[in-house]
């Protein structure tokens, strides 16, 4: 929970003004509810989505969808991180920043769908 609050403290600030929109998906053992409270305090629209990679440890995104929810945000769940960027791309404006966090495994499978890279491992994706 604290690494979500400094994140949210250090995109505030530096992106003072903007709305912020958040793509996450979190691994199971994390707490969820902390984790999404400090997200939807900032965020202006949500997006929990299912990831590829070490797909087993993460927790479903239509959980973490229903924690984000109990906030009162507008959340929306894709199946796909490729979905989840092309979604935010298409619902938010250009005055929203986009963040892609809660998971590194996320963070790696955005980097590769962004820039259009091949994946160096495929022992933890989901076939």
């Amino acid at each position: 929970v604290l690494a979500a609050e400094t994140m949210v403290r250090a995109v505030k600030q530096l992106y003072c003004g903007r709305k912020l929109g958040f793509i996450l998906s979190l691994n199971s053992d994390k707490d969820m509810r902390g984790f999404c409270g400090a997200l939807a305090e900032a965020g202006d629209q949500l997006i929990a989505t299912r990831r590829s990679v070490v797909y087993k440890r993460q927790a479903p995104p239509e959980s973490v969808a229903e924690a984000l929810r109990s906030t009162g945000k507008p959340v929306t769940v894709t199946q796909s991180v490729k979905e989840a960027i092309a979604l935010s791309r298409k619902m938010w404006s250009n005055d929203f920043v986009i963040c892609i966090t809660g998971s590194l495994y996320l963070v790696g499978e955005a980097l590769e769908v962004l820039q259009g890279l091949e994946p160096e491992e495929t022992m933890s994706r989901k076939t």
